[in-house]
């Protein structure tokens, strides 16, 4: 059994200045542009840069991921879906078949209570994930729609508001 680890990434925080917008297109915020590479960064610091990207196809997702992307690593795949638009973990298990099996380190960019919901169901963790914030699981499995089906281990939880201000 390959060894995995799941970053569920909860899209940075988005702006509500426009209320013209549909949930679905809503930017992010002057906040959620700052924490977003910050996180990235705090993630790979720890060795867990991805090595593919799944992402929700709402506006504020894409941003995180685009803010996020030039600290994660060049060539990374991304697979943008609105599977990951409130979808739980059948939805999640869907994304994943795009997945190559050689990936160690899975990013999923998305949305609560979406992450919060997948990370109980996965390892039976109460988490609040607040914008931007991101849970770590461990697994294992052949590839992932497999591992998704198993038992995950919890990790840690990164926010930005516990990073240290150089850490960026």
């Amino acid at each position: 059994m390959e060894p995995r680890r799941l970053v569920l990434l909860r899209h940075a925080k988005s702006s509500w200045d426009d209320p013209t917008l549909d949930d679905h297109a809503r930017p992010l915020a002057a906040r959620g542009r700052r924490d977003a590479p910050r996180v990235a960064s705090a993630l790979v610091q720890r060795g867990l840069a991805p090595g593919f990207v799944l992402v929700s196809d709402a506006r504020r997702a894409v941003d995180t991921w685009s803010l996020a992307a030039p600290v994660a690593g060049a060539g990374v795949g991304v697979w943008e879906s609105r599977l990951l638009y409130h979808g739980g973990l059948p939805e999640l298990m869907e994304a994943a078949r795009v997945v190559p099996p050689s990936v160690g380190v899975l990013w999923c960019i998305g949305h609560n209570p979406d992450w919060e919901e997948l990370v109980h169901a996965l390892c039976g963790v109460s988490v609040e994930l607040p914008t931007a914030a991101a849970a770590v699981l461990d697994g294992a499995g052949p590839d992932w729609a497999s591992a998704l089906r198993g038992r995950w281990s919890w990790r840690e939880r990164l926010r930005p508001r516990d990073l240290p201000a150089g850490e960026e």
